[in-house]
């Protein structure tokens, strides 16, 4: 076939490996063993590299099945029956990729010169997956594994957060009343009933009533009665379900 820039990778591929192992990775006597040492490593070329070969008929026959050659020595080689890793005798996978990319029967598929300065056999650097680096730091996946609708409470066994419970401290809270409507409870301690509804209460520390938690930053959830006046009842009655919960 005729040939361009590809036959040159191809030259180098084989030079590596002659430098490599000290003899050459194709040792054919004639073009019909040459052939039969490459077959032995790569197999046959695929059928439409065949269909252009002007001289097919001296390697395959009307089937396009290799002609089987006997060396000197009383040798056959047979196609696919060697790794490229068995013919050279080395370990290292990304000289073995290297070479096996430089070594390509169809000229289309082979390694490029532009290519091959980024490969990892040249550049020492594995190759990275950008799509990954992409996913792990997009703003979605931060979002979703860093920020939380509150700071992160303290564990609800420790006694700063049973002291958060006591009536006496609700006392002494913040001004803003309660209203007897639904309120929303932090899943961290567990469901709690009482009043109207469910309370939204924090593990952080601090003095904790249902209109203000302390002196968090935390969002607050108040509401006021028609008089102004916190339903103690029903505090205690929210405080006894939350530490039953």
């Amino acid at each position: 076939m005729t040939y361009g820039l590809p036959i040159d990778m191809w030259s180098l591929g084989c030079i590596l490996a002659e430098l490599y192992t000290g003899v050459p990775i194709f040792p054919g006597e004639n073009e019909q063993e040459q052939l039969a040492c490459i077959m032995e490593v790569f197999g046959p070329p695929e059928k439409h590299l065949i269909e252009k070969s002007t001289r097919k008929k001296l390697f395959f026959d009307s089937m396009g099945k290799p002609r089987l050659t006997v060396s000197t020595k009383g040798r056959r080689r047979r196609p696919s029956s060697k790794t490229l890793q068995q013919a050279i005798k080395c370990d290292d996978e990304p000289f073995l990729d290297f070479l096996a990319r430089c070594l390509r029967w169809d000229p289309d598929r082979r390694l490029k010169p532009e290519e091959a300065i980024r490969h990892e056999f040249i550049t020492g650097h594995k190759t990275t997956v950008p799509s990954t680096r992409t996913r792990e730091s997009s703003p979605m996946k931060r979002h979703n594994t860093i920020s939380t609708p509150r700071p992160l409470p303290e564990p609800p066994a420790t006694t700063k957060n049973n002291a958060t419970f006591r009536p006496r401290e609700m006392s002494n809270a913040s001004p803003q009343k309660a209203a007897p409507g639904p309120r929303r409870v932090s899943g961290i301690n567990g469901p709690a009933t009482g009043g109207g509804g469910a309370k939204r209460t924090s593990t952080a520390s601090g003095p904790v009533s249902s209109g203000a938690i302390g002196n968090s930053n935390l969002p607050r959830v108040a509401g006021r009665t028609a008089s102004g006046k916190q339903d103690l009842a029903s505090a205690g009655a929210n405080v006894a379900m939350s530490r039953r919960a």
